[in-house]
C-alpha cells in the first residue's frame, strides 16, 4: 500500500508572498497558478515538497517555488482574474537543432493556461491529441 500524500498547504489563485531570501523574488506578492505534486508523491514523508507555480506580476514572470518558500497572504482570487485578456504563448527552454520535442504554454482570450508540447515526427497530416495531464 502506497503512503498516503498530504493534502497542498495552499490553494490554487491562493495569494503568497516569497519568503525565502535564497531567491531574487524575496518579499514579492504573487498568485498560485498551478500546484505540482510528482515531488511529494515520490517521497510523500516530506510535505514541504510540494511546488506551486506563482505569477509574480510586477517583475512578469511565473516561476516555481516549494511550499517551505512562500506564505499565504490569506486571500484567494477568482478564477477569472486569471483568465487571458490576449493571446500569449511561453517556452522556457532553449531550442536546439536536435530538439526531439519541446514543450511550453498557451493562453487564449478568457482562457487559462494549457500545455502543449511539439515533437518531431514523420506524419502526412498535423496531428492533435488532447490529453488531460495528471
Amino acid at each position: 500500500m502506497s503512503p498516503t500524500v498530504p493534502a497542498p498547504t495552499f490553494e490554487l489563485y491562493e495569494r503568497v508572498i516569497i519568503k525565502s531570501k535564497e531567491t531574487e523574488f524575496y518579499g514579492e506578492r504573487g498568485a498560485i497558478v498551478c500546484i505540482e505534486s510528482s515531488a511529494i508523491k515520490r517521497d510523500p514523508s516530506q510535505p514541504d515538497r510540494w511546488a506551486y507555480v506563482v505569477h509574480l506580476p510586477t517583475c512578469e514572470v511565473w516561476r516555481t517555488f516549494l511550499q517551505s518558500d512562500l506564505e499565504s497572504e490569506g486571500v484567494v482570487d477568482a478564477e477569472s482574474v486569471h483568465r487571458g485578456t490576449r493571446p500569449e504563448i511561453s517556452f522556457d527552454l532553449v531550442v536546439k537543432e536536435d530538439n526531439d520535442w519541446m514543450e511550453g504554454t498557451y493562453r487564449l482570450r478568457d482562457e487559462l493556461w494549457k500545455v502543449v508540447i511539439f515533437r518531431k515526427d514523420d506524419v502526412q497530416a498535423l496531428q492533435l491529441q488532447p490529453t488531460v495531464w495528471k
